[in-house]
């Protein structure tokens, strides 16, 4: 090993920095409890530790240190080859500081090339966090199979997160070295709006409730009878707590993580600057604040693929005000001067690879968004001028998404007034404005050419939000109901034009085995994406795994919610409840049928509660594209990809089992079902093949033959 090459990296502006160390071989032991220094203080590190974006020769690890009083805190982060510490490869001395809550972020370089390695932080007067562990990622021409979970909307306002000790015991359980090389956590590490606490709360293990503390500003109005986060102490704070989690802390300590976020970070369904209702810039910098003290993320120092350089850089302070985002550029991106500032504070998108068989691509689906296409936002409603649209329906028709989507640059620049929706003409609020964009345009060049210059095996997307259409055809209920988007406002089902384009963009350049791993929709699915779905055989480039949540509630009791005030004929296509042997009401996640099967087959099955009913009005048309589909049960994915063939596992874990902390054991798996992807040529289409299922089966997951 060489001598270190830099001693200390910080961002100035009372934020947190990043040590950096060369490993450097140590021949003596490591002395886990040091002298005393004179009056030092007692620390706790009740976040734990974690790592994060490992290179062939670096890692980047945290920890964040609970001094008994304040002032700095002096540490010793100690790098070793074994778990027992007996050598070290690197032991320094490091501060932490108030001004970043107390959080460390270090970088560990000049390591061996696919090799674990044990870290943990030690106080000067002896305490010590848990001890994490890691590993460097393989050379660039090593040809192992590269595994991957992916994870994704994670509260503990609702539940347990019990999911990601099942993970973190698969590697005992199947006697695996290594469950996976990678966590890939695809956003909502955080919900930033929080409901009132009731009485008789849920219980860890240890007798623990499950409290939130107040935030420290008092928070702001949130959506549904919610507090939100405003300041950065607040958001501070629901990171300290979700990262008391024990389960969490597992995870975290076992595994390198690669995150990237998503709208809970900062606002519920947020676009650039705007959440909750309004344009709030401050609010999006002290969010973003918190998520890099918290979140380990190399991005400054991230690698690249392909020699296409990444774009990510560390967190740097700005002080900006909250202001209208007029004016907006023709890619409906705020040019005002304090979303610019917010925007450019940080950037997250990046590229990681593993060895020849996987280059991943993270891409950021907030922070360059326009407003998807949907009734909600028009620029008079965005200026102030009227309150934004309100449509009563469910969901989109097609004609009307793409409508919306090219805005002024639909038919040539000559947009309808009106758009009818259902047998009712309603005016287009999107008459004058730009046309819709999820990536915005320079990170969509910059994963144009990370699809276009990668030369792995597997192109593996870290997509935010599933990539695949979901679509019902409500015609079947009467007059004055047409085909639909489920859920227009926030997916890529609301940017149907750029998905397009991107779908186009992997056919015409003949690019092959490009895989989405997603998350957001709180459902387990599997299926495929093509440019043009509405052909009567879709040219498929591309597949699509969506996993759950880990926690949060599942899509088919959000779906309740939202339609409570709709008829009966229209809320069983959701879901309806029936009765076990011994007389206990049970949910029906009807969603499962309508979505796979068809809107008649799920009236079916709610009216008869037979699948074998069911079955006999089934449509194979109906999202033909979607193999997979369960709206109703927790989850995780895990992806493994080797030079011939990937498979995919999505892991569903019953709605119920959020309500009960498991320990150890974690939670109950429900089933298991495993995918096989093929590598595919140029010219020729990727294949689902359903390889294994094991467990109990998923309500609706029957053929439609």
């Amino acid at each position: 090993m060489g001598s270190t090459r830099r001693e200390f990296l910080k961002v100035s502006g009372g934020v947190v920095g990043t040590f950096a160390f060369s490993a450097v071989a140590s021949r003596a032991a490591a002395q886990l409890v040091a002298k005393s220094a004179s009056g030092a203080q007692d620390v706790q590190f009740p976040q734990g530790v974690a790592s994060a974006d490992p290179r062939p020769d670096a890692v980047l690890i945290w920890t964040r240190a609970k001094p008994s009083a304040g002032g700095q805190v002096s540490l010793r982060v100690q790098v070793s080859s074994s778990r027992s510490f007996e050598h070290l490869v690197l032991e320094k001395t490091i501060t932490a500081h108030p001004d970043s809550d107390y959080t460390v972020r270090v970088l560990v370089d000049e390591l061996d090339a696919d090799t674990t390695y044990y870290y943990r932080f030690v106080s000067d007067g002896g305490s010590s966090s848990r001890v994490g562990r890691t590993w460097t990622a393989p050379n660039p021409n090593d040809n192992r199979t590269a595994s991957v979970a992916f994870v994704s909307c994670q509260s503990i306002q609702t539940g347990f997160m019990g999911t990601y000790r099942h993970l973190v015991n698969l590697e005992k359980k199947e006697g695996l070295e290594r469950a996976v090389d990678l966590v890939v956590h695809l956003g909502d590490f955080i919900y930033e709006n929080v409901p009132p606490q009731k009485e008789n709360l849920p219980q860890y293990q240890d007798g623990r409730p499950r409290t939130f503390p107040p935030f420290p500003s008092g928070g702001t109005k949130g959506p549904r009878s919610t507090r939100a986060a405003v300041s950065t102490e607040d958001y501070r704070m629901l990171y300290k707590t979700y990262l008391s989690d024990p389960d969490l802390q597992a995870a975290r300590a076992s595994f390198p993580f690669v995150c990237i976020w998503d709208d809970h970070e900062f606002s519920d369904d947020s676009w650039q600057s705007f959440g909750l209702g309004r344009s709030m810039p401050r609010r999006r910098v002290d969010a973003y604040k918190a998520w890099f003290e918290f979140v380990p993320a190399l991005l400054s120092e991230s690698g690249s693929i392909a020699d296409v350089l990444n774009q990510a850089r560390d967190f740097v302070p700005v002080k900006v005000e909250d202001a209208d985002m007029e004016p907006f550029d023709s890619s409906f991106l705020s040019t005002e001067k304090n979303n610019v500032a917010a925007m450019e504070s940080i950037t997250v998108y990046r590229s990681l690879a593993w060895g020849r068989n996987l280059d991943l691509m993270l891409t950021d689906l907030r922070s360059y968004r326009s407003p998807g296409a949907d009734f909600d936002h028009s620029l008079a409603s965005l200026r102030g001028e009227e309150p934004a649209p309100e449509f009563s329906g469910w969901g989109l028709p097609n004609y009307a998404r793409e409508v919306l989507a090219a805005g002024k640059t639909y038919n040539g620049g000559k947009p309808p007034k009106t758009i009818e929706i259902n047998g009712v003409q309603t005016p287009n609020p999107r008459f004058d404005a730009p046309p819709v964009t999820n990536l915005g345009e320079r990170q969509k060049r910059w994963f144009k050419e990370c699809l276009r210059e990668s030369r792995a095996v597997w192109k593996v997307w870290g997509n935010p939000v599933p990539l695949m259409p979901f679509e019902i055809n409500y015609s079947a209920l009467g007059d004055g109901y047409s085909d639909s988007v489920l859920w227009p406002g926030d997916s890529w089902d609301a940017f149907p034009n750029e998905r397009a384009e991107l779908m186009s963009f992997i056919r015409d350049s003949k690019i092959s085995n490009v895989v989405s791993l997603s998350g957001d929709r709180h459902l387990n699915a599997a299926g495929l994406v093509a440019p043009d779905h509405s052909v009567s055989s879709p040219e498929y480039v591309a597949a699509d795994f969506a996993c759950s949540s880990i926690s949060m509630v599942t899509r088919v009791e959000i779906q309740s919610a939202e339609w409570r005030t709709a008829s009966q004929e229209v809320r069983q296509l959701n879901a309806y409840e029936s009765k076990d042997e011994e007389g206990r009401k049970l949910t029906k996640p009807n969603m499962n049928v309508a979505v796979r099967h068809g809107v008649r087959a799920a009236q079916v099955m709610a009216e008869s509660n037979d699948e074998n009913q069911a079955k006999k009005y089934a449509q194979k048309q109906s999202n033909k594209h979607i193999d997979f589909f369960d709206g109703y049960s927790h989850g995780y994915g895990i992806a493994r990809f080797g030079a011939e063939s990937a498979t995919v596992d999505l892991f569903g874990f019953n709605v119920e089992s959020r309500h009960v902390h498991w320990g150890d054991n974690g939670a109950p798996l429900a089933y298991r079902v495993q995918y096989c992807l093929k590598s595919w040529a140029d010219g020729e289409q990727p294949t689902l093949i359903r390889s294994s299922y094991e467990g109990s089966p998923v309500f609706g997951d029957f053929s439609s033959d």
